[in-house]
């Protein structure tokens, strides 16, 4: 028994494929492979996700406000006759623009906005 361990392996298992250089040369290339591929689906799996999130249905349309209100939680306070702009939506977050209204942006819930306006009173906010 040898106490060269992985030493020997190493040296039996370059000796196989043409000397260390072109071990180094496999290993390097197999790893590249590797990467390649598990980018390639990652990067499938991630722009399979992308198409799934649809665009917002009201995203820069102008909403107008039919009620005063206030919420607590965002800090919005609009009273009727504002009117505002629908920048993003996630879900039941919904980030708007109030016009003229310096304190921009603000997130609420579409319940929220579905309350005090014109904004749809749907459980799906995309297209």
């Amino acid at each position: 028994m040898s106490n060269l361990g992985d030493y020997q392996d190493f040296v039996t298992i370059a000796k196989k494929v043409g000397g260390p250089k072109n071990l180094v040369g496999l290993v390097l290339s197999v790893g590249a492979c590797a990467g390649l591929g598990i980018g390639y689906a990652y990067g499938r799996s991630t722009k399979a996700r992308i198409k799934q999130t649809a665009p917002c249905l009201g995203r820069r349309k102008l909403f107008a406000v039919t009620a005063d209100a206030e919420d607590p939680s965002s800090g919005l306070a609009v009273r009727e006759g504002d009117s505002y702009r629908v920048l993003e939506a996630d879900g039941e977050a919904i980030q708007i623009q109030v016009i003229g209204d310096e304190n921009n942006p603000y997130f609420v819930s579409q319940g929220f906005l579905a309350s005090i306006s014109d904004f749809p009173k749907t459980d799906d906010v995309t297209d």
